[in-house]
């Protein structure tokens, strides 16, 4: 969703795929694909299609999913890069994904994540994307 013209988008993907795109904090298809989508836009599952609607039929199914512009006012690159480090080992706790992130130091991860009041056991699929705006922003701003 770059171009600034674009007022919707509508794609026909896997079933695994639009799933990821859509899913919510918690759902076992939240990552990184799903954060990153919705810094640019609000995705939905339009309909499904098993492999019987095609011919000669897929092995998979699939999904029309609609996106609708909507970018996030702290969408960055340094937001996704930020996005991308703590999603790098998913079974690892955040703080652990964060050490060495821009040289940050544990000590400095875990007062980041204490400014954003985000508890410093956390995995990053339990986090919002407004919970990772909180922690880039006390990683940007120490001071706050």
């Amino acid at each position: 969703m770059a171009d600034p013209n674009v007022r919707r988008a509508v794609f026909m993907l896997q079933k695994e795929v639009a799933d990821r795109l859509v899913a919510k904090p918690g759902d076992e298809a939240y990552g990184f694909l799903s954060l990153y989508t919705r810094l640019y836009a609000r995705a939905r599952i339009l309909m499904t299609l098993d492999p019987r609607s095609f011919f000669p039929p897929p092995k998979v199914r699939s999904a029309v999913v609609v996106l609708d512009p909507d970018r996030k006012p702290f969408a960055s690159a340094e937001m996704i890069e930020l996005l991308s480090v703590s999603f790098r080992m998913r079974r690892k706790k955040l703080i652990n994904n964060l050490i060495g992130f821009r040289e940050l130091t544990r000590t400095q991860a875990i007062e980041a994540m204490r400014r954003a009041n985000i508890d410093e056991g956390v995995r990053a699929e339990a986090l919002s994307l407004d919970d990772f705006a909180r922690v880039h922003f006390a990683l940007v701003d120490p001071a706050s």
